[in-house]
């Protein structure tokens, strides 16, 4: 495409993929590599040696990265303005913003201030939004969100007394009503703005629609069922909220299918793993006509996390997906019946079986589960999704399950409050709640709300302050963490929040966060021989580059480019059980320790290497790691046990 945009002229883009496995992706490098902006070639799009650093990248005419890097913009962190000046003059696209959470969210929204003071184009695109957030991007953007007042300083003692001792009356000010633009429910949804004025058009669903049947399904059932299911044949998806989950679902249907009709894929594979399991799925799964698609399987279940939720384009006959809140739920299904195709007898109707709920009725959910998503919003999901024998149409039903799953938790409730009950979502939401369960649903939102202002508040206290109205003297305006709140409520707050982190030995890691995730470890696994060999995993190779599977690593010269480059796309995240507060450091020690004991600096000497942790594994693919058992296979992924387990 962006060869196409000089339509013949000598006009040369520069290009940057703005990640950190750039360096391992073939089709960035096939481009063209000049060494200075503006140099001749034949190609348009071109990488130009300059823009490869990891601050200039996004200088780049044309970018492409994860969200951070436009985060990043919103963030008190050095080099901001180089990070305004890249955006300032760019179309700026950003999808899936509804797997943002509320701690991503605050970067986002002051990122978009800024934009939309630069006047920059934005476009942002979900399936899957609530209202309330819908709304609160476009006001960001326009600069007209409502603006927060500052809480009052402490009230005096002797005002305290006054105020016991005579009769007062407090009186809110009225919220006022939404706009009618940020009710309207159609769905597909175009809103934009249009100088300040906000408009939208409602197009025509381009796919038709489609009925989906939803029942639940108790986990124990779930291997006789897919046997039933699939007597037939047919592609079945399984969708399980933790890696866990997968790897024990997996050990379960192996028992009943054989191995060729398995596939499991989620994050704890190995990079080089798991592209070659996502572009065999496409081939398999994806939409007929691909030109380099294999036979569509007689019988196939995939077995998978939330990778299977978006940006894979493949297509299940039958879903079978973990409780989750709402949004995520619908974007699941949207992988169930996704292409125009015959189906099997049996699996000619949209069903999607929903496991993780132990018991609906006393809303108890699988105990994983309720770690990874706020037992709120699958309380929401539970009470507002119909099953057998009703019926969701789709898209049509999209925006209302939405809007009734989250109007209540992304407003105010004075804002709720003055909207007509019969004519909202919320009470929709509040009819399916069971009077003797009231305290309980109420507990759970609390929890829900708290936790969300415990995000926004940690986020607050690194971002950017507003483009308007405030007086920026110097770019060093820009990192100071608390003098807008000075004298305030907020400001003890986030001056304590700041003097934990500064106490932790942490505020650098804080500061260049944008995600509120806890610590996570990349390593590079590798086999170390009975023979004292450091070798590739045995089904690891690249015969377009000449690299045998299993290809030996030297330790006594810098490995070749070739192998060291298959090496460095072996890398893997470690469980949370070894990167917890109490334990990173130590794991991180101890793997230094085994490298430096086995020869392995010459390693830090390569350009595709350097600065990478090994995690050696024995003839077994195994080690032993601080009380911990870690397992790599490749069906299974990366597995981690205590040994007393």
């Amino acid at each position: 495409w962006v060869n196409a945009l000089a339509d013949g002229e000598d006009a040369h883009y520069a290009m940057f993929l703005a990640h950190g496995k750039s360096h391992l992706n073939d089709e960035y490098n096939g481009l063209k590599t000049e060494p200075n902006v503006g140099d001749a070639g034949e190609e348009s799009a071109v990488v130009n040696d300059w823009f490869c650093g990891r601050k200039k990248g996004v200088l780049a005419d044309f970018v492409v990265g994860t969200v951070d890097q436009l985060l990043f913009m919103a963030l008190k962190a050095r080099h901001a303005a180089l990070r305004h000046l890249a955006f300032a003059y760019k179309a700026v696209i950003i999808d899936e913003c509804h797997a943002y959470d509320a701690y991503m969210n605050q970067y986002l929204f002051r990122a978009l201030e800024w934009l939309g003071q630069y006047r920059t184009p934005v476009v942002i695109l979900s399936a899957t939004l609530p209202g309330a957030t819908r709304r609160k991007l476009i006001e960001a953007y326009l600069g007209t969100a409502a603006k927060a007042v500052p809480p009052p300083a402490e009230t005096p003692v002797w005002l305290k007394s006054a105020q016991n001792t005579a009769e007062t009356t407090e009186t809110q000010p009225k919220t006022a009503q939404p706009p009618a633009w940020a009710a309207r429910t159609e769905y597909p949804m175009i809103t934009y703005s249009d100088g300040d004025a906000i408009k939208q058009i409602s197009p025509l669903s381009p796919r038709g629609t489609k009925t989906v049947r939803f029942e639940y399904l108790p986990d124990a059932a779930l291997p006789d069922r897919l046997c039933k299911m699939l007597s037939n044949g047919g592609c079945a998806g399984v969708i399980c909220n933790t890696v866990s989950r997968a790897q024990e679902v997996m050990r379960l249907l192996a028992e009943r299918f054989a191995e060729t009709e398995l596939e499991l894929i989620h994050a704890r594979f190995l990079g080089i793993d798991r592209m070659r399991k996502e572009n065999a799925l496409r081939d398999r799964l994806g939409p007929p006509g691909r030109a380099e698609a294999a036979p569509r399987p007689q019988r196939l279940i995939v077995v998978g996390t939330q990778v299977l939720e978006q940006s894979l384009d493949i297509d299940f006959d039958l879903l079978i997906s973990d409780i989750a809140p709402m949004d995520l739920l619908l974007q699941r299904i949207g992988r169930l019946h996704r292409h125009a195709r015959a189906r099997p007898a049996g699996l000619k109707e949209a069903l999607c079986f929903v496991t993780g709920v132990e018991d609906a009725a006393e809303w108890r959910f699988a105990p994983p589960i309720e770690k990874v998503y706020s037992p709120y919003m699958l309380l929401n999901t539970l009470l507002l999704l119909p099953v057998a024998p009703d019926r969701v149409s789709l898209p049509e039903d999209i925006s209302p399950l939405v809007q009734a799953a989250y109007e209540d938790s992304d407003e105010d409730d004075a804002t709720c409050a003055e909207r007509s009950d019969d004519a909202t979502a919320r009470a929709k939401l509040a009819a399916a709640i069971p009077p003797e369960k009231r305290a309980a649903y109420d507990k759970a939102k609390n929890a829900y709300k708290g936790e969300k202002q415990s995000k926004e508040d940690r986020a607050d206290v690194f971002r950017l302050r507003p483009p308007a109205g405030t007086a920026y003297k110097t770019l060093l305006d820009w990192l100071d963490i608390v003098k807008e709140y000075k004298g305030t409520q907020k400001a003890n707050a986030l001056n304590t929040a700041a003097s934990s982190i500064k106490a932790a030995g942490a505020l650098q890691k804080a500061e260049a966060s944008v995600r509120d995730t806890a610590d996570s470890l990349e390593v590079a696994a590798v086999q170390r021989k009975r023979d004292g060999k450091y070798c590739l995993l045995p089904w690891i190779g690249d015969k377009n580059r000449g690299v045998v599977f299993g290809a030996e690593i030297p330790t006594e010269r810098i490995p070749d480019d070739n192998v060291a480059r298959v090496a460095a796309a072996c890398t893997v995240s470690l469980p949370m059980q070894l990167c917890g507060p109490q334990i990173i450091d130590k794991v991180i020690c101890e793997l230094e320790r085994r490298a430096i004991a086995d020869r392995l600096d010459t390693w830090q000497e390569s350009y595709w290497l350097a600065g990478l942790l090994p995690l050696i594994l024995d003839e077994n693919l195994q080690a032993e790691i601080l009380g911990y058992t870690v397992r790599y296979c490749e069906q299974t992924g990366l597995s981690v046990t205590r040994k007393e387990d």
